[in-house]
């Protein structure tokens, strides 16, 4: 189950990494659900965090216009990804292949599924 959810998050958050929003924030929510139960997440996660504490650690002294530039070019390549699509295709074959799955279990014939012993 764990895998399961921690896999939902970071491909949803991964089709959404082009688009404004929280895309990084719930690739980086699924790694920490696996974090609880593999050592391999568990060090991405602080590899991920000390990225993060040290582009903070750099970003915060640096005057206005730095935070404007760094922002506008965030921007920039936010919108160049959303125009050239990959946002939307990006989406389009996460989604399709989580949807695939859960047909292919969905129309499973039902002895391949275990049955309660009450049955």
């Amino acid at each position: 189950m764990v895998f399961a959810v921690g896999l939902v998050l970071l491909l949803g958050g991964l089709a959404l990494v082009p688009l404004p929003g929280p895309g990084w924030l719930i690739v980086i929510a699924g790694i920490a659900i696996w974090s609880s139960e593999f050592e391999k997440a568990a060090r991405l996660l602080d590899f991920v965090k000390d990225k993060v504490r040290a582009w903070e650690k750099w970003l915060r002294p640096q005057p206005l216009w730095v935070k404007g530039v760094v922002g506008l070019a965030w921007a920039v390549a936010v919108a160049a990804a959303a125009k050239s699509g990959a946002a939307g295709s990006t989406l389009i074959s996460a989604t399709s292949g989580m949807f695939a799955a859960a047909e292919a279990f969905l129309t499973s014939p039902s002895s391949v599924l275990p049955r309660p012993s009450s049955w």
